[in-house]
Formats: structure tokens, C-alpha cells, sequence
């Protein structure tokens, strides 16, 4: 039995499998981006529920190399989409420079551990509008972005009692975890984050949990690299648009904490074609980030010279 589920895919105690799902217009595909599945359930049974309702038509992002392996053998199709970090909690230390930033974090305030009332879902709400990209539009459908009671949420809280960052967590196994949301205020300090992350690590090993999943770095390659033309194009497009996405930096993050990388596939009933990858950069709301980023740049650009002659008729 395949025990491992999709990314932003989870476990719970309901007695059937719980599909999200949303059409794609180009393709005529059903996108489904999550699911709540008992944790007596394989993959396996995950796919016959899927067959059953959207027959090959369906696309499932965040698939493990062993998922992606048994649906090509039903003939399903797999693009390499990016990289998941994965750490072993039992044993885990942080590495020095690692440990000094989780110092000069814990300086801003102190880590708890919130629940999942719906005052504090406002309270995530209120942070995610005031992170760096709080203005902008939204990714949507790649992770849970609300506060359900299955998650566990930790909260790095500064000396007036606002949340500097915020980490919610995922079941994916009885005793494996998956990191949904992260989010930072843009007055965050430095190490307020690693510090956040370093709590949560070590609050799960001692809940007894042997595996978390950091969650995945899109257009990072795996070690074997980009095979086949959708592949180059889509890790092509990535670097093109980093301007919008910086992946390189959330890569560097995750990496601090030592994990290891696994690649994570984009799996179809059929083959994933283009369309259906036009079809998740519309969706997930990555065109409509890029377009904003773009007429941003635009506008920096456009201004630019009147505030050099500001500067200069200024002195």
C-alpha cells in the first residue's frame, strides 16, 4: 500500500475520501488541489476514488516520486514540477549559524502555539495582509490557507502582542506532517522566521512525530534534472518570472534547516498537456502575480528619473 499522500493533501478520522476540486477550462480537466483522506487509506484507493469520478480527466500537483511511479503505470502522465524538503525530526539539530539566528529571533518576542479559533483565524488573516506580498494577489489552491481544526498553527509573537510570523501544519500520517502556510509581517526582523520554524520542529519530534515535510520549491530542479520538453519550458518559465516568485530565496530558507529534497511531480489520469499547465498558472493566480509585478516594475521604472531630479534639484 502507497502510504503518502499529495502536498496539501491530509489526514482525518472522516470515513471517506474528501476530494476539492476545480474545472480547467482549457483543458476540460477537474484540478483537484486537496483532500481529506482517512488515514486507513492508500493511494491506491485515493486513485480508484478519482477514476470513479473524474475518469481520466483530473490533475493532481504535489505527487511523491512513488505516487508519480504507479500512475504512469495506469498510464497516467507525470511533469517534474520542483522540489519538496523533507526533514527527519528524531535526531534533528540545527547547525550553528542556524542556531545564532534563532537567538537573535527570539530577542523580538516569544513562539506559542495558537488554535484554531476563529479569532485567531483573523488573526492570520490580518498577518497575511500586512507580509510583503500583502497587496498583491494571491496564489490560491497550492496549500491550506485557513486555520481548520486538524492544523496545528505556531505564532511568533512581538512585544505588543502581534504576530511577526505564523507556520500552520498539516497531518499527512499518524505520525508524518506537512508546512501548509508561512507568513511574515514585512516589519518581521531578521530570525524571527528561523526561529518559528526551529519551535515547530522541535515541538513535533516530541509530539512524536518522525517526519516533516517543509512543502515544496516550485522550478527548483530535482537531481536528475528536466527530462522532457514540458519540463525545461515550465523550469524555464520560473526563472523568466522569479521577478514575480522568488523561489530562490524560499529554496535558501528551507535549506537552513538541513532537509532532504525530493521531487515532486504534477501527475494527470492522461497525459499533462500544455493546456492544462496554461490552465494552474491561471488558476493558481501566478499570471495575475506576474502581471502585478510587472506594471509595478513599470511604474518604478517610469518614475525613476523624476526622482533623480528630485534628488539632485533637492541639494
Amino acid at each position: 500500500m502507497i502510504n503518502s499522500i499529495p502536498l496539501s493533501w491530509y489526514r482525518s478520522r472522516k470515513l471517506f475520501i474528501d476530494l476539492r476540486s476545480i474545472p480547467l477550462p482549457l483543458s476540460k480537466f477537474d484540478w483537484v488541489y486537496t483532500g481529506g483522506v482517512p488515514f486507513g487509506s492508500g493511494f491506491e484507493e485515493i486513485y480508484e476514488e478519482l477514476s470513479s469520478r473524474f475518469g481520466d480527466r483530473f490533475l493532481v500537483r504535489g505527487c511523491s516520486p512513488e505516487i508519480a511511479a504507479f500512475l504512469k503505470g495506469e498510464g497516467s502522465g507525470a511533469v517534474a514540477t520542483g522540489s519538496e524538503a523533507v526533514i527527519t525530526l528524531q535526531g534533528w539539530k540545527p547547525g550553528a549559524s542556524l542556531r545564532e539566528l534563532c537567538r537573535r529571533g527570539l530577542r523580538h518576542g516569544w513562539i506559542t502555539e495558537a488554535d484554531s479559533s476563529s479569532d485567531n483565524l483573523k488573526r492570520l488573516d490580518a498577518l497575511r495582509s500586512r507580509t510583503p506580498y500583502g497587496s498583491k494577489p494571491f496564489l490560491k489552491y497550492l496549500f491550506r490557507t485557513g486555520l481548520d481544526d486538524d492544523m496545528r498553527c505556531f505564532v511568533h509573537s512581538g512585544g505588543d502582542g502581534r504576530w511577526l510570523g505564523a507556520v500552520t501544519v498539516s497531518k499527512t500520517a499518524h505520525a508524518s506532517a506537512h508546512v501548509e502556510t508561512m507568513l511574515r509581517s514585512r516589519a518581521t526582523p531578521a530570525g524571527v522566521m528561523e526561529a518559528l520554524f526551529e519551535h515547530a520542529i522541535r515541538t513535533l519530534g516530541r509530539d512524536g512525530y518522525g517526519e516533516l515535510s517543509l512543502g515544496e520549491v516550485p522550478f527548483v530542479l530535482p537531481e536528475e534534472g528536466a527530462k522532457s520538453l514540458k519540463e525545461r519550458l515550465l523550469f524555464g518559465s520560473g526563472h523568466l518570472l522569479r521577478f514575480a516568485y522568488d523561489y530562490k530565496s524560499l529554496f535558501r530558507f528551507k535549506d537552513k534547516f538541513g532537509p532532504a529534497w525530493r521531487p515532486v511531480y504534477m501527475c494527470g489520469g492522461r497525459d499533462v498537456s500544455f493546456r492544462a499547465l496554461a490552465d494552474l498558472f491561471i488558476k493558481t493566480g501566478y499570471c495575475s502575480l506576474s502581471g502585478a509585478e510587472l506594471v509595478s516594475g513599470f511604474k518604478r521604472l517610469a518614475l525613476s528619473p523624476f526622482k533623480t531630479l528630485h534628488n539632485h534639484l533637492g541639494r
